[in-house]
């Protein structure tokens, strides 16, 4: 069943389907040249449930939400096997999906609004696909990786023989402090993983943070990727 969240009447909502399926929700803020956060959502819904919280807040935000795209596939960078048993595996299909957005997405949003400020934030896979396109891409200045499957095989060793693109800023990480228990050999190690590309970006000048929140990762979505936004916002 589908649940409709309020979203503050402040918005001039316009929506598209492209010719792929992929579809996308644009909500407008009055003030056009403001913050455009790119929401990569698993459904319409994780999206709304995202921006319903900055209701009668006074943040000067845009969003874009993008969903009905192939989650395993199109938001992760390399071919990788299963993980689980009855799983699927991931097609890598990250670098096509990220020209997708910018060359037919952004294009299309970016004549009804001149952002100043890009931020892309993602949950999950979501958070995965929003750190990796900041390696591939210039389009964005604040990066929200909220509850990351950083365990990726081979993500650590790609962040740290590739640069991030210099128009990023701040990038924002976070974890359920649960979510490192499990016998899974690949998402067990996404603590580590992350605590160790939180290093090396912080390495770099750039600025950065990692939350731990409490619980495992099936709890809070939409808090998680709220508190990323509100951070990367307040910042200089």
């Amino acid at each position: 069943m589908k649940t409709n969240f309020y979203i503050s009447n402040i918005y001039q909502i316009k929506n598209y389907i492209f010719k792929n399926g992929i579809k996308a929700d644009l909500y407008i803020e009055s003030k056009r040249n403001s913050f455009l956060v790119i929401l990569i959502s698993f459904s319409k819904e994780e999206g709304e449930k995202v921006i319903s919280l900055f209701n009668n807040l006074s943040y000067s935000l845009s969003f874009l939400n993008i969903y009905d795209f192939n989650w395993n596939d199109d938001l992760t960078p390399r071919y990788s096997e299963k993980i689980f048993n009855k799983g699927q595996g991931f097609k890598g299909n990250a670098d096509n999906f990220l020209k997708f957005i910018i060359n037919e997405v952004l294009s299309i949003i970016e004549k009804e609004m001149n952002p100043v400020i890009k931020i892309i934030a993602g949950y999950s896979l979501g958070g995965l696909f929003s750190l990796y396109s900041a390696y591939k891409c210039n389009e964005f200045n604040k990066v929200i990786c909220a509850s990351g499957s950083l365990w990726y095989p081979n993500l650590v060793n790609f962040i740290k023989e590739n640069q991030i693109s210099n128009n990023v800023k701040d990038v924002y990480f976070s974890l359920g402090d649960k979510e490192k228990y499990t016998s899974n050999r690949y998402m067990k190690n996404v603590y580590d993983n992350t605590l160790d590309i939180f290093n090396n970006i912080k390495e770099k000048g750039i600025n950065t943070i990692f939350e731990l929140n409490k619980g495992n990762h099936f709890v809070d979505n939409d808090i998680r990727v709220f508190k990323g936004i509100e951070w990367c916002i307040k910042q200089k």
